[in-house]
Order: C-alpha cells, then sequence, then structure tokens
C-alpha cells in the first residue's frame, strides 16, 4: 500500500511539475526591453500571462527597471513577482490592472514614481 501511495504521490509531482514547466514563458518574447546603462529595463508586458514573475535576468543582464505603463491597461494581471535586481519602478507601471491583487515590492527599490497603483483593485480600495 505504501509503494501505491508513494508512486501516485510521484506521478502528481510530476504531473504539477510538467504543469507548471508548461506555464513558463520566455523573457525575450514576453516583455519589450531596453538596454540601459545599469541593465535591462522592462518597457511592456506583451505576453498573457496572468500571474507574471519577472525575470532577475534577460539577455545576460540583470532587469534593473519597470518602466512607465509597463503593464498598463493589462486587465487578466492577478499577481507580479518583482525580483531583487529591480530598483526602480515608473510612473503608473500598473494603470488600469483592474484584477491585480497581489505584488511584493522589495527593498531594492528605492526609486517609485506615483501614482504607481492608480486603477488598480488597490487603489479603488484606499479611496
Amino acid at each position: 500500500m505504501k509503494n501505491k501511495k508513494r508512486l501516485l504521490l510521484i506521478a502528481l509531482m510530476t504531473v504539477e511539475v510538467s504543469v507548471y514547466s508548461q506555464q513558463q514563458y520566455d523573457p525575450e518574447i514576453d516583455f519589450r526591453v531596453e538596454k540601459k546603462i545599469n541593465g535591462i529595463g522592462i518597457i511592456e508586458y506583451v505576453g498573457s500571462k496572468s500571474i507574471v514573475r519577472i525575470p532577475p535576468v534577460i539577455q545576460g543582464l540583470p532587469v534593473t527597471s519597470i518602466g512607465e505603463y509597463a503593464f498598463s491597461r493589462y486587465t487578466s494581471l492577478t499577481s507580479v513577482i518583482i525580483p531583487d535586481s529591480v530598483t526602480s519602478i515608473g510612473s503608473r507601471a500598473f494603470y488600469y490592472c483592474t484584477n491585480l491583487t497581489s505584488t511584493a515590492i522589495p527593498d531594492s527599490v528605492t526609486s517609485v514614481r506615483t501614482p504607481l497603483l492608480i486603477s488598480t483593485l488597490w487603489y479603488s480600495l484606499l479611496l
């Protein structure tokens, strides 16, 4: 009986890993970027995921900024995971991301242009 449970657990883990790997995206395709002096800046998200993990490195360089309007009007977005390599976030980076309910801004971010979360669910809760 224990062997059957272990096999089932291994099978479930394999399915979970397989599903997760199918959900992976290619940062070279899902983000429009620009090279900067200190790394890469995200200009725009052009992917289709509702949960977006910004990679810490694109094209071999650290991702250091999220530009103005980078996720603007992307209403399917529910969560953004920002890496510690990011130091600045542009104004209205999440403008009209009306379903955005989860993100954490890491301590590495030292510059945030306001308004950052205007017309998001968070913004409506603050009113």
